[in-house]
């Protein structure tokens, strides 16, 4: 199925072409992409930088069910307001589904002040709900754009992913 342009697949060739990085006793949930952007003609009229080297997709979401109870949303590509919203889509539908949503940014290369709404907004979500959020970032990227909207107090966060899902809510 598609939406606005955004694709999920549960298809099993899919999950079993990534299920030798999948831990025992997990399952993967879905598998979404959000297309790159196509360049348009006014992108071509001013010359704009417009590559064919880009990869097909900028973003892709991977969620992973660790037990009945955690979530783990594997997040690479670009949150930006294109892509934000199938964020906010998948980590609400996550916190409906399990107690602990773990949100894995290490793959992220670029992190906007939407991107960043995101997660603050999931984040409130959570503790309204009595549920928990704990990121993962070890990258440069999320870390600075953390730090400079001064969120980074804000949120749980964790080394890793089996650090992480290690505690209970």
């Amino acid at each position: 199925p598609a939406w606005n342009g955004v694709t999920w697949s549960s298809d099993s060739r899919h999950a079993s072409a990534r299920s030798s990085t999948l831990r025992a006793g997990t399952t993967e949930v879905g598998h979404w992409s959000v297309p790159r952007r196509v360049a348009s003609p006014c992108d071509l009229a001013y010359r704009r930088n417009v590559s064919s080297n880009f990869p097909p997709d900028i973003l892709d979401l991977h969620v992973v069910e660790h037990g009945p109870d955690a979530r783990v949303v594997t997040v690479v590509g670009e949150i930006d307001a294109l892509t934000a919203p199938k964020l906010a889509a998948v980590l609400t539908e996550q916190l409906t589904v399990a107690h602990v949503v773990v949100v894995d940014l290490d793959g992220v290369q670029f992190l906007a002040s939407v991107g960043i709404s995101v997660l603050f907004e999931a984040n409130e979500l959570a503790t309204r709900e009595d549920r928990a959020l704990r990121l993962v970032y070890n990258s440069q990227i999320a870390n600075l754009a953390l730090e400079a909207a001064g969120l980074r107090e804000y949120f749980t966060v964790a080394d890793s992913v089996p650090h992480a899902l290690k505690n209970p809510l």
